[in-house]
């Protein structure tokens, strides 16, 4: 067995996995865990290359910290791929390799079943590590998520019907979905039960007849689902279907489906704003299967009706973001992006720091196994702190008056020196010690430093756990300076 880190920007950990008697290839991208160990899918899919299975793993986690930040879950982002095709190259040893792989990261990353998996699946891999969910209800585990992602993806569209056709009936509305998969099955069962006529296609032929027959559907040929003259447009297979070629396309009004990452990239979440057309964005839509998989790891155990209860709020969160959207002149898209920014921004700044400066982790239980929340830096000793923290006091009292800003310059002279990690996050806690000293103006002066550090440094790690704390620190002074002023 053999895990790889892959440096990548802007993503907490990335590691390539290769088990050579089983044959697995597979990637996890573990993008923010601000809220808590990264929760994500494992999705198994023939990519071409290893670049592609990489971009889309990179993709997906990234979209799973979004999706958790709105759906607050108390979780973060992470996503796992395996390149092979999940009809011929799925076999036991596969799997239970894939689950020592996740088993490695201790629970940072916590799996369970995406394209390409099932529960079934969940079970092989839980043979080899406790962080997977999902498992069957039989087990106590919260089962098959694809009905809650279902249901939020139904109300969410039906809320986008009526902010843009003025009406809450779907009775001729027209729908057209594209994937023909566990999620896509229970959606159309909606829709069919609403009244909505649907238009279904899926690569796999069978699929999609299988839909069309057991609800009245239109078949169609995959490439023709873009230009279908519609009402609603679903994408519920892969991402990537709204792009310069297909957006140009479409003959819908609204577009509102279950797949991850549909837009290519985020400037066609604003081409689809200037063709008219309301794009409901699709970590706000399918959040259900996270918070019904999430809802396991509660203290309190899994309970459906609290589940219901939370994916029923999508629609709430939907309106939001379209309300957003109109009132800023936007994109859906950006305005998802900004509500998910700004819940991050809020864990960020609610975090409790401990007597070290270290902020206090969360727990959670996964499979009985404790998930203690990994620190976002990684300070100094409790004594060397004490000691570099009496010193820099000395110093300041010393200078106190002499220099401006609480001695700020003498007391820069007494700190640590920026550098790798560890330095960075010993200079971050012991500017907030001092500040809860008193020496507000020369912590506030030592963050402005290491935030100008920060943003020049080749040291990824440092950007990544501890910028975003230097920087909602500064924010808060910032607030703080507004209010007084008020």
């Amino acid at each position: 067995m053999e895990l790889r880190e892959i440096p990548i920007e802007g993503y907490e950990r990335v590691l390539q996995c290769h088990d050579g008697p089983s044959g697995l290839q597979a990637i996890i991208a573990i993008h923010d865990t601000t809220s808590g160990p990264a929760l994500g899918g494992l999705r198994m899919w023939p990519y071409t290359t290893r670049h592609h299975a990489l971009r889309d793993a990179l993709r997906l986690a990234r979209g799973m910290t979004y999706q958790s930040a709105v759906a607050e879950t108390g979780f973060g982002g992470g996503k796992a791929v395996v390149l092979g095709d999940a009809q011929r190259d799925k076999t036991t040893c596969l799997l239970r390799a894939m689950g020592r792989c996740v088993d490695r990261l201790d629970g940072q990353y916590i799996t369970a079943e995406d394209v390409g998996t099932s529960v079934e699946d969940m079970l092989v891999v839980r043979q080899e590590t406790p962080y997977v969910v999902g498992l069957p209800r039989a087990m106590g585990s919260s089962g098959d998520p694809a009905p809650f992602t279902a249901l939020g993806v139904f109300l969410g569209l039906r809320t986008c019907v009526e902010w843009a056709l003025h009406t809450t009936d779907l009775r001729g509305i027209r729908v057209a979905v594209q994937g023909c998969g566990n999620v896509a099955s229970h959606l159309c069962k909606h829709l069919h039960q609403a009244g909505a006529r649907l238009i279904v296609t899926d690569v796999v032929p069978a699929k999609a007849q299988r839909l069309a027959q057991q609800y009245g559907a239109r078949l169609v040929a995959p490439e023709e689902i873009y230009a279908l003259p519609c009402e609603v447009y679903a994408p519920c297979a892969l991402g990537g279907t709204l792009n310069d070629h297909t957006i140009p396309r479409l003959q819908c009004q609204i577009v509102a489906g279950s797949a991850n990452n549909q837009c290519l990239w985020e400037e066609h979440g604003d081409h689809l704003r200037q063709r008219g057309i309301v794009y409901a964005p699709d970590f706000v839509m399918n959040a259900g299967g996270l918070l019904n998989v999430a809802m396991e790891l509660t203290p309190a155990g899994y309970n459906e009706a609290r589940v219901l209860e939370r994916v029923r709020h999508i629609a709430t969160t939907v309106r939001t973001v379209l309300a957003t959207a109109a009132h800023e002149g936007i994109s859906t898209h950006r305005a998802a992006i900004r509500l998910a920014e700004q819940q991050l921004a809020t864990v960020r700044q609610a975090k409790v720091y401990g007597p070290a400066g270290s902020e206090t982790p969360g727990e959670v239980s996964v499979g009985g196994a404790r998930v203690r929340h990994r620190r976002r830096s990684t300070p100094a000793s409790a004594s060397t702190q004490r000691r570099q923290l009496q010193y820099s006091e000395d110093v300041l009292r010393q200078s106190e008056g002499e220099h401006g800003l609480g001695g700020e310059e003498e007391g820069m002279r007494a700190f640590p020196n920026f550098g790798n990690i560890r330095d960075n996050a010993t200079a971050f806690h012991l500017a907030m010690d001092m500040i809860e000293h008193g020496h507000v103006a020369w912590g506030r002066a030592v963050l402005a430093r290491l935030r100008e550090h920060l943003q020049t440094t080749h040291d990824i790690k440092s950007v990544q756990w501890i910028l975003p704390d230097v920087e909602a620190a500064l924010q808060r002074f910032s607030c703080d300076e507004q209010h007084e002023m008020r």
